[in-house]
């Protein structure tokens, strides 16, 4: 299978090119979403014209990462043209000092990305390539959920980190305001993927995914306590300088959910991967919230 890893290796290249950190920094999202949503219209026509059965599905891998390729050339123009970037090659020195100084949420980053990436190694290991499509499948759906969260907590975070810099009582009035906005939607979302996951498998995977209801229904919850993490995590223990307390409370969370994951998946396989995601979130969100409630990062929690 090198064929197909050699084209979804392209959306590596695409993701570094594409200078999100740029336009999240300035806060100009609506430059991201213009950008993601004309290139991915493109895409999924291409999509249509291009596949047409399973043999085609190189063609639908190489198109995924030319898109990303797109996508990253067109942020990196803009960037260039409208705001006047330069390319620099950064000193070597200066690379090791940017690396020492951000140590921790370098590390943390790799952690987050062992624990929610590893589930899909070891249940391919101890299960096999059928596991790993259930559990793929229902993943996708709720990384679609996820995904709305995951935007309104990057789109906030330039925004958070000046409050906190310069304004630490407006940064908690804008922290709570946030969380009251956000669960007035993450929660009815969360319920409804949880009691429809039956419906929503059979229209958007077919009948023959019925074994990725109960994954889902386990899966549902976590867009709604990865909200609440990053918000206690990202948004104030990193925005106040509590960068060595979260990479820490990562890192376990990842071990946490390896052990996990080879425990539970020879009992349950695929839905054995879902509760080992969900146990490791769970410890994350109470972790966090704990830890800011007792430093009193947030006033009136």
């Amino acid at each position: 299978d090198y064929i197909f890893y050699l084209y979804a290796f392209l959306t590596v290249f695409g993701v570094a090119l594409f200078p999100d950190w740029f336009f999240q920094g300035i806060e100009k999202m609506t430059a991201i979403a213009v950008i993601n949503i004309v290139v991915k219209i493109f895409w999924v026509i291409s999509v249509f014209l291009f596949v047409r059965n399973v043999s085609d599905a190189q063609i639908f891998v190489l198109l995924n990462g030319i898109s990303s390729i797109v996508i990253g050339v067109i942020g990196i123009s803009i960037a260039v043209k409208s705001f006047e970037m330069k390319f620099l090659f950064p000193k070597f020195t200066g690379i090791i000092l940017t690396l020492k100084s951000e140590f921790y949420v370098f590390l943390s980053t790799v952690s987050i990305s062992l624990y929610t990436t590893s589930n899909i190694f070891i249940l391919g290991l101890l299960a096999g390539n059928e596991a790993v499509g259930y559990f793929a499948a229902a993943d996708k759906i709720r990384n679609a959920v996820q995904g709305l969260f995951g935007n309104a907590g990057q789109t906030i975070y330039p925004r958070s980190a000046k409050l906190f810099s310069n304004e630490p009582g407006k940064a908690s009035a804008f922290i709570k305001k946030y969380l009251k906005s956000i669960l007035l939607i993450a929660i009815p979302l969360t319920i409804a993927l949880f009691v429809f996951s039956n419906q929503i498998v059979e229209i958007v995977l077919g009948s023959k995914y019925y074994l990725s209801v109960t994954t889902l229904k386990i899966l549902s919850f976590l867009p709604l306590i990865i909200l609440l993490s990053n918000i206690f995590g990202v948004q104030i223990m990193l925005n106040t300088g509590h960068n060595k307390e979260f990479t820490r409370i990562v890192f376990l969370a990842g071990l946490l959910n390896i052990i996990l994951a080879i425990v539970l998946i020879p009992y349950f396989s695929h839905n054995g991967s879902a509760l080992a995601v969900l146990i490791a979130e769970i410890f994350v969100t109470f972790s966090m919230w704990r830890f800011v409630v007792r430093k009193g990062l947030l006033k009136g929690m």
